[in-house]
């Protein structure tokens, strides 16, 4: 213990045994470079690589890190390959020129299975508070937005923008900057409009009157009562 093998003219590498711990030190001014003409540089534990992978660092290719033995990361010729979860404070997707950013959940599946993405703000929905989800039922499965608590649920353009709502390719529904709202087709009630029964009211609705007990203006389309 404590008998030091040294290199160079300062004995700037050292390699020895401390009574506890072993150590390689470069205790001069230049790099410590580790360097292979094989296929790769392992760190095993154990004196097992089928057992105790720690790293991988392969001639021209990956390099992979290991967690007791089971491979978690792994670098590729267009970024890096995670297996299970990533825990993070922050997330960035810096931008590069016109290049595309985007974040893709689910890609590469050969089966049917949820993707989302959970949102948690609060310590009573420790699970989300708001949910992005797209369904396991194929192709033509349902995507939903879930809200949980008492509080709005708010969708809005701060600036003088409008909303609009699109279905099969086309815009259904606009609300403008004045907050009127112009539909695309038809509208049907079911209950009242501000205390008038339209399903009772005689056929389609036309007015376009403000008289107590009319219906709403109407400007094109119908509105009738289910």
């Amino acid at each position: 213990d404590n008998i030091r093998a040294r290199f160079g003219d300062g004995n700037d590498l050292q390699i020895y045994h401390n009574g506890s711990n072993s150590y390689i030190r470069d205790v001069g001014a230049g790099t410590l470079f580790i360097d292979t003409n094989g296929a790769r540089i392992s760190l095993i534990s154990d004196g097992s690589y089928s057992n105790g992978k720690m790293a991988d660092f392969v001639k021209d290719g990956a390099v992979t890190l290991y967690y007791d033995n089971a491979l978690k990361i792994a670098t590729t010729a267009t970024g890096i390959d995670v297996t299970g979860a990533i825990t993070s404070s922050n997330i960035n997707i810096n931008a590069s020129g016109t290049s595309e950013r985007y974040l893709q959940i689910g890609t590469g599946t050969t089966a049917n299975h949820y993707a989302y993405i959970d949102l948690v703000g609060d310590a009573t929905y420790t699970d989300y508070g708001f949910r992005i989800m797209r369904g396991n039922s194929g192709a033509n499965t349902e995507t939903s937005l879930a809200h949980r608590g008492t509080g709005n649920f708010n969708i809005g353009a701060s600036d003088s923008a409008s909303i609009r709502f699109n279905t099969n390719g086309s815009n259904a529904l606009t609300l403008n900057s004045s907050q009127n709202a112009t539909f695309a087709g038809n509208i049907a009630v079911s209950g009242t409009v501000d205390g008038i029964d339209i399903a009772a009211r005689d056929a389609v609705l036309t007015s376009t009157t403000t008289t107590a007990g009319a219906a709403l203006p109407k400007a094109g389309g119908t509105i009738s009562g289910h």
